[in-house]
């Protein structure tokens, strides 16, 4: 398997591709060019290329409500939804699509085999949590011992962290049975019984509560308070000043609305990611998720390579320089915090 296939490979819950690469590449052009047609309904849009940025339907990716305050002479703002991990990693690295909000551990995975990508921002800090059934008799962590714990990807946020909580606890990751699954399919498989656990970005343990499917054990900003977990991440062959500027401009202006206009927020986010407007609401109020500081962290990613590289999830990670993998926003923005 040659380096450009690997994370596909890995980040696949089922670990193989039912596709050859061209038939893949080809139905994933095809699913991109018909979002972009619905994405660019608005005829002021029609005559602008699109910029065409992948996202999960997350609250980590709640900046996305970006496509309605992106305004530019030349170019659009085009957000095309994924349900999986898997498939917006390939898309990045494809350049089926320009940018994306991305697990930080892949972002950095896809530029350490050398895909000309940039990290532009954090998309947040928190937001997920570890979730057992219902009926769960686990109190504890270490009750986890030997269940199956269904994670978004290895390359996650979330895996680091339960590693971490893990190892806080005198126990380690093959000491428990992780299972890689798209974050929708989560709840159904809890409920099932077909895993003990999940741990995943919100909103979906907000909403398998609400469903009584299943119980928040942990947060992950009590596992490691404003950890780092998305990242906003560019093509280089589109860091003009211009378009630049008018991100940081709108991401700005999306954090506003967020932190001070959550009605607002909850609105815009309606029309691209349609969740549940009370589970955002519960999210987002509750403190378990911030937008507040989005400049990348150094040590947090110098953290996530040194992981990949002790758990032996990357053979190209160790090759990754991190500084130059940073983008320096702060000449962009009015409001580096």
């Amino acid at each position: 398997m040659n380096d450009n296939s690997i994370v596909k490979d890995i980040l696949s819950r089922r670990g193989f591709l039912c596709f050859s690469k061209s038939v893949s590449i080809a139905i994933l052009g095809s699913y991109l060019s018909m979002q972009t047609t619905k994405a660019n309904k608005d005829n002021t849009n029609m005559f602008k290329k699109g910029i065409k940025c992948g996202f999960l339907p997350i609250t980590d990716h709640l900046l996305i409500i970006i496509n309605t305050l992106f305004s530019h002479p030349q170019y659009s703002f085009v957000p095309i939804k994924f349900s999986q991990w898997a498939d917006l990693a390939e898309a990045l690295r494809a350049k089926a699509i320009d940018m994306a909000f991305v697990l930080a551990p892949i972002g950095m995975e896809l530029a350490a085999q050398n895909v000309p990508i940039k990290l532009l921002l954090n998309s947040h800090t928190n937001g997920s949590s570890l979730n057992i059934r219902i009926d769960s008799n686990i109190t504890h962590i270490t009750q986890i011992k030997n269940k199956k714990i269904a994670v978004p990807s290895r390359f996650s946020s979330q895996y680091f962290l339960l590693d971490r909580i893990l190892h806080s606890n005198e126990l380690n990751l093959h000491q428990i049975q992780t299972i890689d699954m798209s974050p929708p399919e989560m709840q159904a498989a809890l409920y099932n019984r077909t895993i003990d656990a999940f741990i995943v970005a919100e909103p979906f343990g907000v909403i398998a509560n609400k469903r009584n499917i299943s119980k928040t054990l942990l947060y992950s900003k009590d596992i490691y308070p404003n950890h780092t977990c998305c990242n906003l991440v560019i093509h280089q062959n589109i860091l003009e000043d211009s378009i630049i500027l008018e991100l940081a401009r709108s991401i700005q202006q999306a954090r506003e609305i967020l932190t001070k206009d959550l009605p607002q927020a909850i609105k815009l986010q309606s029309q691209i990611m349609g969740q549940n407007p009370q589970a955002i609401q519960k999210v987002v109020d509750n403190n378990l998720i911030s937008y507040k500081d989005l400049l990348p962290s150094k040590q947090a990613l110098e953290e996530f390579k040194e992981f990949l590289i002790r758990e032996k999830l990357s053979k190209n990670i160790h090759r990754l320089n991190i500084e130059s993998y940073i983008f320096d926003m702060q000449p962009y923005l009015s409001d580096t915090s």
